[in-house]
């Protein structure tokens, strides 16, 4: 936004004399519209998610603490699959911004002013960006806490039955605990999560629509890697938050899917009687303890949607070509 202030058509490149195929096609404005879409997005997703955590101090809130169960049952795949992609775009990042001393010598505009609008202005996006991702990971942190958590209940269910007068309401009890921290924190992230997913996924179309026009003319390769790490970066962070979305809420289905696995069960455990657990399975189902957003329960049906949503900017270019 900051580069494109006053630019016609979302054209900062615009000026009478320049006659060039991508500005005669729209492409530069396409590029600057991209530009501005996942910039305002990175920016209202970091004030959200702010802003979720003010809205969750001044609740009586059960907001999940990670370091209380995290540690203890975190896979070494989860703690990979936080750490890799975190320190792959950095590292892109990185050597983007590098190379920002390089996009202006190949520009068509020498104007000293642009130039530094354009170094500043994507130099502040490329922040912006890193304190989105920050956002996401953060968020992961929370839903692999929720996870480990829900483990947690499994061993605690399994361990009921020690006391003569314990009963499915015992065990039912223990499950009501985890739903409260599970909708506690999910309301606090809610609104952030439909911004940053509406915000990015319209991103992700956009971004692919002028990467699709930039292949028809002359780019150069350094302009070219920029627009892809774009792209990697939009399509990481629409589609990261949907997976550990959908992760919360199969942590959440996997506890009663274990408990109907099991055939063994310590003497006194209420669990002995079959028609206990179908009676514990019908009210978790009914519960629905996971990610839901008004009526609607995330799960990894609706993020293989988000998966595919990414990628219908393809279309687009299939149909112009």
């Amino acid at each position: 936004m900051y580069t494109d202030f006053g630019c016609p058509n979302f054209d900062c490149h615009f000026k009478p004399n320049l006659t060039s195929d991508k500005a005669l096609h729209g492409v530069v404005a396409t590029g600057n519209t991209v530009f501005t879409i996942v910039s305002f997005a990175a920016l209202i997703s970091y004030i959200f998610f702010i802003g979720s955590f003010f809205t969750a101090s001044r609740l009586d809130s059960a907001l999940v603490y990670p370091s209380e169960t995290l540690m203890k049952d975190i896979n070494e795949s989860d703690a990979w699959l936080l750490f890799l992609p975190y320190v792959l775009i950095i590292v892109s990042f990185v050597g983007l911004g590098a190379s920002l001393y390089t996009l202006p010598k190949g520009s068509e505009i020498r104007d000293p002013h642009y130039t530094i609008a354009a170094i500043t202005g994507t130099g502040a996006q490329l922040f912006v960006y890193v304190a989105s991702v920050n956002t996401c990971q953060v968020f992961a942190v929370s839903s692999l806490a929720i996870g480990t958590f829900a483990q947690d209940v499994t061993r605690l269910i399994r361990n009921v039955g020690g006391v003569e007068d314990e009963s499915i309401d015992d065990i039912i009890k223990i499950h009501e605990d985890l739903c409260k921290v599970v909708f506690n924190t999910v309301s606090a992230y809610s609104v952030w999560f439909v911004v940053h997913w509406l915000t990015y996924g319209a991103g992700v179309v956009v971004t692919v629509i002028y990467i699709s026009e930039e292949i028809k003319y002359d780019t150069t390769a350094s302009e070219y890697v920029f627009v892809c790490v774009l792209l990697f970066c939009c399509f990481y962070l629409f589609v990261f938050p949907c997976y550990f979305a959908a992760r919360i809420t199969s942590s959440c289905a996997g506890i009663y899917e274990e408990i109907n696995r099991t055939t063994v069960w310590e003497t006194g455990h209420p669990f002995r009687k079959r028609n206990n657990i179908a009676l514990f399975i019908s009210y978790a189902k009914e519960r629905s303890c996971g990610f839901k957003v008004g009526r609607i329960t995330f799960n990894t049906s609706l993020a293989w949607f988000s998966f595919f949503f990414g990628l219908t900017g393809l279309l687009y270019h299939f149909v112009q070509n």
